[in-house]
């Protein structure tokens, strides 16, 4: 999906993951970040979790994002939240966040990436992305969001769904391939069904206000098919067999 898609039909959507506030405020709960904590968070989105979590606790946080829509309105966030002064927000490719950063050498207490490792071709050369940012220190975390499959999938799934079978793989192997990388796992926070309903079904309203509007908008034909397409894929496919979680990790040396 485009990117200007993604700005139509996540707009307003402030957790852009399948994702609850309740879970994210675990996810917080388990972190504990002081006033001292400093959060590298990439492909920041609207940025729920740096305002909520600056708020909550005081830390400071830089997040980046490519998009303008999701820059602009994680800014209006940490406004709104009286924390402007403890985020930063950078429009940008957050492949590239050295490049962006005022210090290009600075190093974060909490390097986050919640589900968004396409930015690395992947979980491992995500991690392997987010590494080089994280603070030498045994109290120094990784935060990161990825898909899983609930259960094998069957050739006609990994047929439809259209990607490489190695991109996803099952909750314990995705635990394996963690490890592998060089990370504990500590602990982890999980998507339900509830969750990924509420994530799915805003989306699709966002998208058929947005085509009601655009009758005649030159890609309003395409996003309708897609809409459809992902309405029909989730309800057959991706509702059962895939999970999502925000993992907690610490580097093994």
């Amino acid at each position: 999906m485009s990117l200007r898609f993604h700005e139509i039909i996540e707009e307003g959507i402030r957790i852009i993951n399948p994702f609850t506030a309740e879970k994210l405020a675990r996810v917080g709960e388990i972190v504990q970040p002081a006033a001292t904590t400093n959060i590298l968070d990439l492909c920041c989105g609207e940025g729920e979790m740096l305002s909520q979590w600056a708020k909550t606790y005081g830390l400071h946080g830089t997040g980046i994002d490519l998009s303008h829509v999701f820059s602009a309105s994680a800014r209006k966030r940490a406004a709104e939240l009286g924390v402007s002064d403890q985020i930063t927000i950078i429009q940008g490719d957050a492949a590239q966040y050295r490049d962006l950063l005022p210090d290009p050498d600075q190093s974060f207490d909490i390097v986050s990436c919640i589900g968004a490792t396409w930015i690395g071709d992947g979980l491992v050369g995500t991690l392997e992305l987010m590494r080089p940012a994280l603070k030498e220190s045994p109290n120094s975390l990784i935060l990161i969001g990825e898909p899983f499959w609930n259960m094998e999938p069957t050739a006609d799934v990994l047929k439809a769904v259209n990607f490489p079978p190695e991109l996803y793989l099952t909750l314990p192997a995705t635990l394996q391939r963690i490890r592998d990388a060089g990370y504990n796992l500590l602990s982890m926070v999980m998507a339900d069904k509830n969750s990924w309903d509420h994530y799915k079904t805003a989306g699709w309203i966002n998208g058929f206000r947005w085509l009601a509007a655009n009758p005649t908008a030159p890609d309003a034909a395409e996003l309708r098919d897609w809409l459809e397409t992902d309405q029909m894929r989730y309800m057959t496919i991706d509702r059962d067999y895939f999970g999502w979680g925000v993992f907690i990790l610490s580097p093994t040396d």
